[in-house]
């Protein structure tokens, strides 16, 4: 692994080697493990997902089937992904391995849906965490939270024959811009572009 990759999930055999050689989403998993540890009166649950995106195709990297995927919205009008295998994890030794299948089925079957002409596909790993605790006066509070990690496929690579990545780096920039730059100001975000 290199550049991107690299940076996110370390060496291609990260587990056999020390912690500073790791990348950016194992070190996380580490941390808040640790954290996680110390937290007291709180139940608290930890999944992960794994998707591949290419040619506006939507593929989980931890369900054995290639089908089930796809974007649909929420009772709010949210965007999501149905179907998506969400695992439960209970250590860091379970999100490590779920980051591991994700990345050999990337690899391996991505080699053979993808011939050396077209681009590799981009991929999104998350890591969903729910707390649940009393409050003073007896209530429960529930807090969420979602980490996502993306992968954006090598810059080299856009020049493919049907230019689907290009359009969907522009929609991903587009969602981000519209999403993160206070000074745009927008009321619309174009998800669906």
């Amino acid at each position: 692994a290199t550049g991107k990759t690299h940076t996110l999930l370390g060496p291609d055999r990260g587990p056999a080697l020390g912690e500073q050689q790791f990348g950016l989403v194992p070190r996380l998993v580490r941390s808040l493990y640790r954290v996680l540890e110390q937290v007291e009166d709180t139940k608290t649950l930890l999944e992960v997902s794994y998707v591949e995106v290419f040619n506006e195709e939507v593929r989980d990297l931890l369900s054995d089937s290639l089908d089930g995927v796809f974007i649909d919205y929420d009772q709010q009008g949210n965007p999501r992904l149905a179907g998506l295998n969400q695992v439960s994890c209970s250590s860091i030794s379970e999100v490590l391995a779920c980051l591991d299948t994700g990345q050999s089925l990337h690899r391996h079957q991505g080699l053979d849906i993808l011939s050396s002409t077209q681009p590799r596909a981009h991929t999104l790993f998350s890591l969903k965490l729910s707390q649940s605790s009393l409050a003073e006066d007896g209530s429960h509070v529930l807090r969420t939270s979602t980490l996502q990690f993306c992968d954006l496929a090598p810059s080299d690579c856009l020049t493919g024959p049907t230019g689907a990545i290009n359009l969907g780096l522009l929609s991903l920039g587009n969602v981000v811009s519209a999403l993160g730059d206070p000074r745009r100001n927008v009321s619309y975000v174009p998800y669906q572009d």
